[in-house]
């Protein structure tokens, strides 16, 4: 038996900034991967991505409680980081390009359904921007003793045009 359960497979819609999944974390799982693949946007210049919790009444969390870092790694230029703390959301955790350039993300979110835990967020994703390639690692927590069922990706700016988006439930063996 897997250790890794498909719970959901989602194409993003086209045209949307902002796109939610609801009701995928629940008190089955206390670790979700999600993939994305080949998200890419319509118009413009890259459009940078980031991500937001929704919690169990179905409200997106915006309040100031989000501390993330953010490992930029670029292939023509100088790494570099992000910081922030008591934030609206997470940092930049990647870009969406004009296709056929697309992203990839690989995203583990730790202890979201429990209410007497901190909700935490892993990702690390390889973007084609412009013609160059950049790979970022990155790490968030809500600092919000709430139960989470769901999550939203954001642009912030263009519109996505593409991708595919899949979530899991983890289970560790003990």
């Amino acid at each position: 038996m897997s250790n890794l359960r498909l719970i959901s497979d989602t194409d993003l819609v086209d045209g949307v900034t902002t796109f939610s999944a609801t009701d995928v974390f629940n008190a089955d799982f206390d670790i979700y991967k999600i993939t994305i693949n080949n998200l890419s946007h319509n118009s413009g210049s890259p459009a940078q991505i980031y991500y937001r919790f929704i919690n169990s009444a179905g409200s997106v969390v915006t309040a100031s409680k989000y501390d993330t870092a953010t490992h930029r790694q670029k292939a023509d230029a100088v790494f570099d980081e992000q910081r922030g703390t008591n934030q609206n959301d997470t940092l930049m955790m990647g870009y969406a390009d004009l296709s056929p350039e697309a992203s990839g993300f690989v995203i583990y979110i730790f202890n979201p359904f429990s209410s007497s835990s901190y909700s935490f967020i892993l990702s690390q994703s390889g973007n084609s921007v412009s013609g160059a390639f950049m790979g970022f690692k990155s790490i968030a927590v809500l600092k919000e003793l709430s139960s989470i069922t769901g999550f939203q990706i954001i642009a912030q700016s263009n519109t996505l045009d593409s991708g595919n988006m899949k979530v899991y439930g983890l289970r560790v063996d003990s």
